[in-house]
């Protein structure tokens, strides 16, 4: 659920996988949960450089249980979504994730199918969220959902340092420490 920022700093892909597996230890310790963070900073990485999200979801090569969850969520029909599970482990998240995205007729309709389910909808609608947002970035950042966010000021200004990280990797970490510190 946190892999989307190592998606949108890394140079290449396996950057993106190395920094959500790195990342994602310190919150998750099975290998699941470190393998699902892997699987969605690739699929994310893959879009934002232009890939569908078929071709971003072939890239993926981990251990059989993600393959199993990434797989259904490619083929399931609409409406099926809770046949993914709860998204109460990361491979359920995951695939909720990809799901809403893939069978998404647009943002609002993809965060409804993340979040309207009978499981962890607060992951799987911030994954979802994460990966409509690059497949739908106009209508992201046009959306009246936007407007009733909680520290809206904060997230759209996280959101530009991450671009300006992007754009200025050199010296990010000079301009921004005061910000960062920990950078």
């Amino acid at each position: 659920m946190r892999a989307a920022p190592c998606a949108l700093i890394a140079t290449d892909p396996q950057q993106a996988e190395r920094l959500a597996r790195d990342t994602s230890a310190l919150t998750h310790g099975h290998v699941l949960g470190q393998e699902a963070a892997v699987a969605f900073a690739r699929i994310l990485f893959e879009v934002l450089h232009g890939a569908t999200l078929e071709r971003a979801v072939q890239c993926i090569a981990l251990s059989r249980p993600i393959m199993q969850a990434l797989d259904a969520a490619m083929i399931l029909g609409p409406d099926l979504v809770e046949r993914l599970g709860g998204g109460w482990v990361a491979e359920e998240a995951l695939a909720i994730a990809v799901y809403a995205a893939r069978n998404a007729r647009d943002v609002t309709h993809g965060l409804q199918i993340a979040v309207t389910h009978s499981g962890d909808s607060d992951s799987t609608g911030a994954m979802a969220g994460n990966l409509l947002g690059l497949m739908y970035p106009r209508e992201v950042l046009r959306h009246h959902w936007r407007d009733d966010l909680e520290c809206r000021d904060v997230i759209d200004r996280i959101a530009r340092d991450l671009a300006a990280a992007r754009e200025t990797r050199e010296s990010f970490a000079d301009e921004f420490f005061d910000r960062y510190p920990g950078w």
